[in-house]
């Protein structure tokens, strides 16, 4: 259900922009190569909207990453429609977007009150060694219940274009990685740096010199 309020309809005209130099409305699993790392989205870098949020559904994103890497970087866009001031406790899950499973659970981590406003959160997932590849869905589960029984952070999704990568998961069921009907594709962006094999040791370099 949408938390289309007297104030979400104000709030469309406000444009929640990324950082400059990431790339936006592009589609699903299409980068945009910055040096040796690749950056993913399916928005247009404008939240406009959000869901009402349950504690036991992860709302995110499919993302076919390729050959993949190191997730280095994580954002994501939040309003709390002056339902309840933050910081707000989340974790981050990783899945495999063809069963389902979970290849990673992050957190609790917090993000920054937004009480009436979007805000945009920038989170180093380096430190956390998460690897992907292929097909994958990338969500936050809301974890700070507010007085009206919503919970928050509210991750904001696009009306359009519509890409088509939304994905909600209901934890602890078997219902795997559906899309929403009643949402667009969510602010939610990856950073992916492409991981470099070690080198086979060369042991007749060795034995030549002896």
């Amino acid at each position: 259900m949408k938390k289309l309020a007297l104030l979400a309809i104000l709030m469309l005209i406000v444009s929640t922009a990324f950082a400059a130099d990431y790339r936006v409305g592009d589609g699903n699993g299409t980068p945009w190569s910055n040096s040796d790392r690749d950056t993913y989205t399916c928005d247009d870098g404008t939240g406009t909207n959000g869901l009402y949020q349950d504690n036991l559904t992860v709302y995110g994103n499919a993302f076919d990453v390729g050959a993949g890497g190191q997730l280095t970087t994580l954002e994501f866009v939040h309003h709390a429609w002056q339902e309840l001031h933050g910081p707000y406790d989340y974790k981050v899950f990783v899945y495999a977007e063809d069963d389902c499973t979970v290849l990673y659970e992050i957190g609790p981590l917090q993000a920054a009150d937004a009480y009436d406003t979007y805000e945009t959160e920038t989170v180093d997932m380096t430190s956390y060694g998460i690897v992907v590849a292929g097909n994958v869905v990338v969500g936050i589960q809301a974890l700070s219940l507010s007085p009206f029984g919503y919970y928050h952070p509210t991750v904001a999704f696009e009306e359009l274009p519509l890409d088509g990568c939304m994905r909600q998961v209901d934890i602890g069921t078997s219902s795997g990685c559906s899309t929403p009907s009643d949402s667009g594709d969510f602010a939610i962006r990856i950073t992916v740096e492409p991981t470099t094999a070690a080198a086979p040791f060369n042991f007749s370099a060795v034995k030549a010199l002896y």
